[in-house]
């Protein structure tokens, strides 16, 4: 919520609803309840906390502060800035997570892997870190690149909001050249009709 407050309000600055977007993230992306929110994080037994994809959304959240600010809005600067510590434990839970994933989860809830690792790219790309862009890249490539024949017969199943199916496509047009893209495609998506 915090990543579409932060967003509305960086492009729509004048709409009368971004000046309680701005109001809302001044209250919530403090020193303070920042701190608060790394302590729990980091605190025994949550290791696999809100792991992929709340980890995954505050990391948009940072990136989309990080594009403000180098727009040069000193408020998302400063709210940055305070995010930075729970930035820096998500990115370190991501990073000692991706090495031991052994396979994809192919859900179309929050455990999805594959929807989680294009916000992390987006993240990675946009805070220039390159040894988790790295990280996301080889790992999504072990994870899915010998995939054949998604079905989309099995999607929905009743209770999902994101496609296995679509995220993973989508995750690899991101970590592949674009006619390696195809070929996985093709194989990928076989049992789609295409007429």
């Amino acid at each position: 919520g915090h990543w579409l407050l932060a967003r509305f309000a960086r492009l729509y600055p004048d709409h009368p609803l971004a000046a309680e977007a701005r109001l809302v993230l001044a209250a919530h992306l403090t020193p303070r309840l920042i701190n608060a929110e790394v302590e729990y994080l980091l605190a025994d037994g949550r290791t696999s906390w809100e792991r992929p994809y709340g980890l995954a959304w505050l990391l948009q959240l940072a990136a989309e502060l990080r594009e403000w600010a180098e727009e040069g809005n000193v408020e998302a600067a400063e709210w940055a800035d305070h995010l930075a510590p729970l930035e820096e434990a998500c990115v370190g839970r991501l990073e000692n997570w991706l090495p031991k994933l052994a396979y994809p989860i192919r859900t179309g809830e929050h455990s999805q892997t594959s929807f989680a690792f294009g916000l992390m790219l987006d993240y990675a790309h946009i805070a220039r870190n390159k040894s988790l862009v790295q990280l996301v890249e080889s790992t999504s490539l072990r994870l899915y690149e010998s995939d054949a024949n998604g079905n989309l017969d099995y999607e929905p199943s009743g209770q999902d909001f994101l496609s296995p199916i679509l995220a993973e496509a989508d995750l690899m047009r991101r970590v592949t050249e674009p006619m390696e893209f195809a070929a996985w495609l093709r194989g990928f998506l076989v049992s789609v009709p295409f007429d």
